[in-house]
């Protein structure tokens, strides 16, 4: 059993909302550590696409004395944001750019603060953000810009295997003139001991 009572939650960003990133946060409700996340969305947007899906699920907003406990089954936690525009399922909307970008912005300040404990991203649509003036490479790099951190590395995680790579989000023409002696030590060294203080693993 959770408890409830003590839990630093995860961050979740809904990424962008006119594509698959709400259908995926509404998924949470059902999940039995639901009370476990608190997503960053338009409330008005998941309460449509909820509807869109036929799916019945609580939404409950998010407050500093917020009492995980007392949160029902099948419910969402929300900070909800502002959104610019009525979001249309499919159709990309620049207006909205600011709206995804914020969210990802608050959400790493929330874990930098210690208010969260971790960030989970839903998709955004690079271009699009982009198109509306903000200069966006992608989660990676925005993330580590808010962090100051001037060397992220993107990693895949499953059960069965762990994968760094060393670059981020690069042209495949320019990959080439990237690597160097330096860059893969700092990353072997990196991963070595990131292996090791997040999942145990002595000999990387």
């Amino acid at each position: 059993m959770i408890d409830t009572e003590n839990i630093i939650p995860f961050v979740v960003t809904s990424g962008e909302p006119a594509g698959i990133g709400p259908d995926i946060v509404l998924s949470l409700a059902k999940r039995a550590d639901h009370k476990s996340f608190v997503v960053f969305a338009n409330i008005d947007v998941l309460m449509k696409r909820a509807r869109m899906m036929g799916l019945h699920v609580n939404f409950v907003r998010y407050e500093s004395n917020l009492e995980l406990s007392q949160v029902a089954d099948n419910s969402l936690i929300i900070k909800d944001f502002n959104i610019a525009e009525e979001v249309v399922p499919g159709l990309l909307n620049q207006k909205n750019s600011d709206y995804v970008v914020n969210m990802i912005e608050e959400a790493t300040m929330g874990c930098l603060s210690g208010q969260f404990k971790g960030l989970v991203t839903a998709p955004v649509h690079k271009n699009i953000i982009n198109q509306s003036g903000n200069e966006f490479l992608g989660h990676t790099e925005h993330i580590s810009s808010i962090c100051q951190s001037k060397r992220p590395i993107m990693t895949f995680i499953s059960n069965s295997m762990r994968l760094a790579l060393a670059t981020t989000h690069t042209p495949l023409l320019t990959i080439s003139g990237l690597i160097t002696v330096d860059l893969l030590t700092h990353l072997c060294k990196t991963i070595t001991e990131d292996m090791a203080k997040f999942f145990g693993i002595k000999a990387a």
